[in-house]
């Protein structure tokens, strides 16, 4: 029996491109294998069914699950169909279905950059800190970013409220405010906040307090305002400062 030498030929040629064409799509979305797991739905959950069935079988069978389970009936329908009929990219869809995807993959990087919130992360590890080394990286910090400085000392108190305060210095610094602010405060923070401030004043002082507060009308909303931002100036430049000890300051004993 002889074999047609030209069509062995052809057929070998057509062998080597599917192979040549197949590595050159695992080489262009090799940065797939990158993508965490709980994001890879994400990045192809806006993609038509056609060009998820040519790329899905580039990722490994658990990763090609998550994805086709989290599609909609239809076009989950439609995926399967098309995996079946093992469509290969083309040329030119394999350069630009590969740049969509490595510029949603930058976007999905960038939303969860923007999500952390780097000040609050520094000022939770700011607090961590006993008052001298707090009071010297604040320095530091006003120097070069004011703005992020400032944003920081702000979450500093935002972090900490009165109830973190040592109770000797806690106690100091709600009597040396006046009736008005502590009135004012109490309104502003609710039952817990007030017998916490309310725990702190004398005796004479607490009945005054409370009496005032049955016979007289709540503070307006803009006194209100007023007095909390100037009392939360007060306490987040007593921490900072090292006057109000926080609980967590190393050299409380």
């Amino acid at each position: 029996m002889k074999y047609n030498q030209h069509g062995i030929n052809a057929y070998r040629k057509t062998l080597n491109t599917v192979k040549e064409a197949s590595e050159k799509d695992e080489d262009l979305f090799a940065f797939l294998s990158d993508v965490p797991d709980e994001d890879i739905k994400y990045l192809f959950n806006d993609e038509d069914p056609g060009t998820l069935t040519k790329v899905l079988p580039l990722l490994d069978t658990a990763r090609k699950k998550i994805v086709i389970n989290s599609l909609l009936p239809a076009k989950q329908q439609a995926v399967i169909k098309g995996l079946l009929s093992k469509q290969v990219l083309m040329d030119g869809e394999q350069q630009t279905i590969s740049k969509r995807l490595r510029e949603k993959v930058a976007l999905l990087e960038k939303d969860k950059a923007d999500r952390i919130d780097g000040p609050s992360v520094l000022s939770a590890i700011m607090l961590e800190m006993n008052p001298l080394e707090r009071q010297s990286l604040l320095k530091d910090l006003h120097q070069s970013s004011p703005d992020i400085a400032r944003l920081i000392e702000n979450k500093v108190v935002e972090l900490r409220t009165l109830e973190d305060v040592v109770e000797r210095d806690r106690q100091e610094f709600l009597s040396s405010l006046d009736d008005n602010t502590i009135l004012t405060l109490m309104a502003v923070y609710g039952d817990k906040s007030a017998d916490l401030i309310l725990n702190q004043l004398s005796k004479r002082r607490q009945a005054f307090i409370i009496q005032y507060l049955k016979s007289s009308p709540p503070p307006s909303a803009s006194e209100r305002a007023a007095i909390k931002d100037s009392f939360l100036e007060q306490l987040k430049q007593g921490v900072l400062d090292g006057n109000l000890r926080l609980k967590s300051d190393e050299w409380i004993e």
